[in-house]
């Protein structure tokens, strides 16, 4: 407990620091940004080249009058600026503030060097033409580096700095980009590309750094007490919570008052959890603001709303803005004790009673608490017995919904039920409140309708709720307890949502429409309807395997239409580990154990492959198939089998590396042998599922020979077998959305070495791909919608 006499500064030392969410969300928004002017760059091509021309061409008047100060000025703006503002910085001795600001720099070329390799490598030439210029009839790239730093390091030092030579420096670098843009030094997009990734580093480095905690100091607080009529003698620091400071004031007349600060910082640091809830649920969380002042007249206004309909929370005296903070002065009230620490043994049913009258009574004015804990339930002895109070109205709100009031009725009763247990909560609640509240409560009994202090609490007693349900079902046989949704977005939703963001950047920044048009235009279309129809039937063959070595029944169609939706969501995730958590998600929501059900989705990928390298011997046998190598080059690709198998046998000669092979292997097989030994005692289960995972790899094998036939090329069987494995498994190995720029890469590779020309290997493996991906993509968005919509997934 910190004390100081009237006028003296708190004892509470530094403030220290704390990351703001505000910067995190800026950061993501800013890396949104990035994407939207890459699609901007692919499919404003047109545009954008002729805006380039218009003023390339414009600057061929003027590049030999403005070329040699634009120049200048772009070299003086890099150097001068980051000087400037770090001289700035070590002058007032912010040397912490330098750190991260450089930090921010070297962050944002690094996030620079990336965006610029990636298109450079993955990107089509559309997108690379897209962030270019036109120079001397070249097209070069064009997006700035030194912009990028700039905004890095300022953004940085512009939450924190406050000064003018932060502003001029902005300045500086808009009128420099201006300038670059009108000699032709930089394209609008390349420009706009570079500033929003300084600005996504920028806020990350402040994020992940912390910012200066915004709350006002000791003598700031006397100072805004005096303002509103408080002349404080004696000032007490008596609590820290989540969202505020506490302090007991003496004045010079002896009286005792409440000062709740609401810092700034601590309202930035809760403003992404709150934006969060506000989004996921349905009307339990207030609107989010980062404003101290805003936080605290909402807070007293609930307050003096329910005190006036006569429920006993302390009276607000008065409030006031400071800086980026903001203080509430209440009366104090002698002799109040937590419910949390009192005994049981004084937890009569006149307090519980009382506890339910004062929330209706809050009720009957349209306010509601929203964040009843038991410390918010408060009681005071008095000699006609004990009276509850409620305290801390930050989270409350007005004209509040039935939701919102019931939500308050739950909290009640699950911090009862906390204290004396499930059955005397409930029956406290029977006796205080109309049957239809207490009915309606039943529903919302779940952790989300609850604050945090009391999912805290639930931990160590996680039978409670469990209980509460049981005591509120024995109320009436009509009861309903089936748990009311409370979400706006679930995990599936916000999969869905995710996924499909993913799916249209991926493809339209990916896919050449002018490669796929030639493509379809070169290629026999009869051929390319076979490829199709074989990539649809490996759905089917997928839904017989799981069919087959679930625990459980399944109806064949209702998995059909989860391994349809996986197409989806494997754009959203590495190759083969979206579908695999699609699967993990459709047993479990039939009932089948998490553990239990990890298990099954590894037994299925198990079986695939052993039924894989069984077909691959097969075709290596088939009369032809062994008088023809498996590519034109199976010397030097034996040769680098060699060496990899060499590689990987010497690296496990180290003890670590066995080891951590052991640890990640056991846990496998751990879990598919008991189910592998249970299926092969079942020959009917076993047929069906070897039968699906055939269906699985001809399917594939089969399109791909489609799609090959489909320009007149023929290979054999175990050739294309081979090559449209080898490039599968290096989608798998590289962490690209559904392999996406790998696959095509390493089918192509493929095609070529087996003696293809190198364009219609491109050509095959393209259209092999939209026949059998990008096709499937809104089918599976379809059928991911319509399973979601029904409570399936």
């Amino acid at each position: 407990m910190r004390v100081s006499r009237a006028g003296a500064v708190p004892a509470e030392g530094p403030a220290g620091v704390v990351r703001d969410a505000g910067d995190l969300l800026g950061a993501i928004v800013s890396l949104l940004g990035v994407g939207v002017v890459v699609v901007l760059a692919v499919y404003a091509h047109g545009t954008t080249t002729g805006v380039a021309q218009d003023v390339v061409g414009f600057a061929g008047v003027l590049r030999r009058v403005l070329v040699v100060p634009v120049t200048a000025m772009e070299g003086a703006v890099t150097l001068v600026v980051p000087v400037a503002i770090l001289a700035d910085l070590a002058l007032r001795g912010r040397t912490r503030v330098i750190l991260q600001a450089l930090a921010g720099g070297a962050g944002s070329a690094v996030l620079w060097f990336v965006l610029v390799l990636g298109v450079r490598s993955t990107g089509s030439e559309r997108l690379t033409r897209g962030l270019s210029i036109l120079f001397d009839g070249t097209w070069s790239m064009a997006v700035p580096v030194w912009i990028a730093v700039l905004a890095g390091l300022l953004t940085v030092v512009g939450s924190q700095g406050r000064r003018r030579s932060v502003a001029w420096s902005w300045a500086a670098v808009w009128v420099v980009v201006g300038a670059g843009l009108v000699v032709g030094h930089g394209s609008l997009t390349g420009s706009a590309a570079a500033l929003l990734v300084g600005r996504a580093a920028g806020q990350l480095t402040r994020y992940l750094g912390g910012v200066a905690a915004e709350r006002i100091d000791g003598d700031r607080l006397v100072e805004a007490l005096r303002h509103v009529g408080v002349v404080p003698s004696r000032l007490i620091h008596t609590r820290d919570t989540l969202e505020s400071r506490d302090f007991a004031v003496w004045t010079a007349e002896g009286r005792r008052l409440s000062v709740i600060v609401l810092d700034g910082d601590r309202q930035a640091a809760a403003e992404l959890p709150r934006l969060w809830r506000a989004i996921r649920l349905k009307g339990l969380e207030a609107r989010p603001t980062r404003a101290a002042g805003d936080t605290a007249e909402r807070s007293a206004l609930v307050a003096l709303l329910a005190r006036a309909a006569g429920a006993r929370t302390p009276e607000v005296l008065a409030v006031a803005t400071v800086d980026e903070s903001a203080l509430i002065v209440e009366e104090y009230v002698e002799g109040l004790t937590p419910l949390l620490d009192l005994a049981p043994d004084f937890l009569t049913d006149d307090v519980l009673a009382d506890s339910w009258r004062q929330v209706r009574t809050a009720h009957s004015t349209g306010v509601t608490h929203r964040a009843i804990t038991s410390e918010v339930i408060q009681v005071e002895s008095t000699q006609a017995g004990p009276a509850v109070w409620l305290t801390d109205w930050h989270a409350g709100s007005l004209a509040s919904s039935d939701l919102t009031r019931r939500v308050d009725l739950v909290q009640v009763l699950t911090v009862l039920a906390l204290r004396v247990g499930p059955t005397r909560a409930v029956a406290s609640a029977v006796a205080a409140l109309p049957p239809a509240d207490v009915m309606s409560m039943s529903a919302l009994v779940q952790t989300l309708a609850l604050p945090s202090h009391t999912r805290t609490e639930l931990r160590a007693h996680r039978e409670v709720l469990v209980e509460l349900r049981a005591a509120l079902a024995e109320i009436g046989p009509d009861l309903e307890v089936q748990p009311e949704r409370l979400t706006r977005i679930g995990g599936m939703q916000a999969l869905t949502m995710v996924g499909s963001a993913v799916a249209l950047v991926a493809v339209l920044t990916t896919l050449n429409i002018q490669e796929v048009t030639t493509a379809l235009d070169t290629s026999d279309w009869r051929w390319s309807l076979v490829a199709l129809a074989l990539g649809g039937v490996t759905f089917l063959g997928a839904a017989l395997t799981y069919v087959a070595l679930a625990p459980v029944r399944l109806g064949i169609w209702s998995v059909v239409r989860v391994q349809v939706a996986a197409a989806f969501v494997v754009v959203a995730a590495p190759a083969g580990l979206g579908p695999a958590a699609l699967n993990v998600r459709m047993l479990t929501r039939r009932g089948i154990a998490g553990p239990l059900a990890v298990a099954t989705v590894a037994l299925v990928q198990f079986s695939q492959f052993v039924v894989t390298v069984v077909v691959l011997v097969v075709f290596s046998l088939i009369p032809g198939g062994n008088h023809t190598s498996v590519l034109a080059t199976a010397p030097a690709a034996l040769g680098v089998a060699g060496v990899v198998a060499a590689i990987v046998g010497g690296l496990l000669l180290f003890r670590p590396l066995r080891t951590w092979a052991w640890d990640k292997a056991t846990p496998v097989v751990k879990q598919t042998w008991p189910r592998l030994v249970e299926v092969l005692g079942q020959p009917r289960r076993l047929a069906m599922a070897v039968i699906g995972d055939l269906v699985i790899t001809l399917g594939w094998v089969l399109a791909f020979a489609a799609a090959l036939a489909a320009f007149g090329q023929h290979l054999s069987l175990v050739q294309v077998a081979v090559v449209y494995f080898v490039g599968n498994a290096a989608g798998a190995i590289l962490p690209t959305p559904g392999g996406m720029g790998t696959i095509e890469v390493a089918l192509t590779a493929g095609l070529t070495t087996a003696g293809l020309n190198p364009g219609v290997a491109a050509s095959v493996a393209i259209l092999f791909r939209i026949l059998t991906f990008w096709v499937q993509i809104p089918v599976g968005w379809v059928a991911m919608r319509g399973l979601v919509r029904r409570g399936l997934l």
